[in-house]
């Protein structure tokens, strides 16, 4: 499996077009190697990718398509990652399942490396992908 989540490997395969765009293209391929990972796919007893973190993350990639495709990488519970750099700010995205709620949450850590007292983090609710692009990189998404 770590073969298919070889971030260089899968870049490569989209040389010839956009950065932006082979950026996403080689995030989306990540995401979907991830529906592959079986139960106990970290050897601690994981379940597999939940189908609605996979949709939740996919719909932030497409929504987010003009910057660079972050790294993408699976999370013990069933959840996903997305893990942005630019420059020295970092940005990370956990779409985890709630079984208690049924649903997909997005939790959200960002900040510069340099000052690890100003990271901020917490919760996304609706739409709020905007606002966070607006305090993380000081422009709107779209």
């Amino acid at each position: 499996m770590e073969a298919a989540l070889d971030w260089g490997k899968t870049m490569n395969q989209y040389a010839d077009i956009d950065d932006d765009l082979r950026g996403l293209l080689a995030s989306l391929a990540q995401l979907k190697a991830l529906k592959a990972l079986p139960a106990s796919w970290d050897g601690h007893g994981s379940p597999p990718i939940h189908p609605l973190c996979l949709a939740v993350a996919e719909g932030v990639l497409r929504a987010l398509k003009r910057f660079h495709g972050p790294y993408v990488v699976p999370l013990s519970g069933g959840g996903v990652q997305l893990e942005w750099q630019i420059g020295t700010r970092f940005l990370y995205l956990d779409v985890v399942f709630l079984p208690d709620q049924g649903m997909p949450c997005v939790r959200y850590l960002f900040g510069v490396a340099a000052y690890p007292e100003g990271w901020q983090e917490g919760e996304l609710h609706g739409l709020d992908m905007a606002q966070l692009l607006k305090k993380t990189w000081g422009v709107p998404c779209n």
